[in-house]
């Protein structure tokens, strides 16, 4: 979707989004705003019923709805689509802040034998190695790092500080936040003989990173021993997240921040794991699972259900669970009330407290 210049109309938007308009199509909007602040010029969207009490004060905004949600209102203009959220994500992705960077910054450093785009933007700093290959409109940031052989397709940005070793190969539409570094060896050694010193196995693979995936801020992706580390595309990590070496991801999956594969775990598609979760190495998280932050696994996880704790349990076990747990300080003391009018000795090492 091309660029929105501002100001621009209800009717112009709804034309972009493909809407139903229900007010004034000539409302003005001039910015983008949440719900709760949306007021005259601005443009918001209400997803989730129950948000739905702040439509009333959105004086004079623009807001795309769906029809279940849509409570027409004189002093404000509906855009009505079938999934709000996306219809105005869409919009919202047009007015991306233009690259700090146009062309190569002479400041870069350019290896021999690299085939770069004329559309590429590298910014002040950056360090290319040998035989580098990068696609059209692809954006890499200031001190970013490539090795050699680097392969990054169209339309990626890598932010500033990010490191790709030698090899890694980046499909289309990726986007990489600051600090991240791909292809760094993995943690695997072994003790000589059984019982010597600590020896590292080489790690000989490299990372595979498929199209639309994006990964947070200061992550890292280690590469595969003798095969190689992948992930699916449309995939998304939040900040710190750490796959290890061997990891297989699935497509659309959601990995949320703090989180740890160990080496050769297999998520396969539609899987979502929360903030601080921890998959054993060899692992297999089934399709369409999810676990709860703070969970952990080392043993398979099936499919289509959802976890929480360590080892992961059902989410409708760990809540009755968690329930009789929050009662064990009042049952402790209906128990010593019974053993008092018994006469029961309590055990030894028990105190009166329980």
């Amino acid at each position: 979707m091309v660029g929105i210049d501002f100001p621009t109309t209800a009717a112009a938007l709804g034309a972009r989004i493909g809407a139903q308009i229900v007010g004034d199509p000539n409302r003005e909007v001039r910015c983008l705003r949440a719900l709760e602040f949306a007021r005259e010029g601005s443009l918001s969207f209400l997803a989730d019923p129950k948000y739905a009490d702040r439509l009333p004060h959105a004086e004079g905004a623009v807001v795309v709805t769906n029809a279940r949600l849509a409570r027409p209102q004189d002093h404000l203009t509906l855009l009505i689509v079938e999934d709000p959220k996306s219809s105005f994500a869409s919009v919202a992705q047009t007015l991306r802040a233009p690259a700090s960077q146009n062309g190569i910054s002479p400041l870069a450093s350019i290896g021999a034998g690299c085939e770069i785009d004329p559309t590429v933007s590298i910014g002040p700093y950056a360090c290319i190695g040998d035989g580098v290959r990068i696609g059209p409109r692809t954006r890499l940031g200031p001190l970013v790092v490539l090795g050699n052989g680097v392969q990054i397709g169209s339309d990626c940005d890598l932010h500033p500080q990010v490191v790709l070793y030698e090899r890694i190969q980046l499909g289309n539409r990726i986007t990489i936040h600051a600090g991240t570094i791909i292809g760094g060896d993995g943690f695997g050694y072994f003790r000589a003989g059984g019982n010597g010193p600590y020896v590292q196995m080489p790690h000989l693979g490299t990372v595979i990173i498929e199209d639309d995936v994006r990964l947070g801020s200061n992550s890292t992706v280690d590469r595969g021993t003798l095969s190689d580390t992948r992930i699916g595309q449309g995939t998304k990590t939040d900040d710190q997240a750490h796959i290890g070496h061997n990891v297989r991801i699935g497509k659309d999956n959601i990995i949320c921040a703090q989180t740890a594969l160990g080496g050769s775990a297999v998520l396969a598609d539609d899987v979502m794991l929360g903030g601080q979760s921890a998959i054993g190495p060899g692992c297999t998280v089934g399709q369409g699972a999810r676990m709860g932050g703070q969970s952990g696994t080392t043993i398979n996880v099936p499919a289509n259900d959802t976890y929480m704790f360590n080892p992961p349990i059902p989410i409708k076990d760990f809540t009755r669970i968690y329930r009789g747990m929050r009662n064990l300080p009042e049952l402790f003391k209906r128990v010593r009330r019974i053993e008092a009018q018994i006469g029961a000795r309590p055990e030894e090492g028990d105190t009166k407290d329980g």
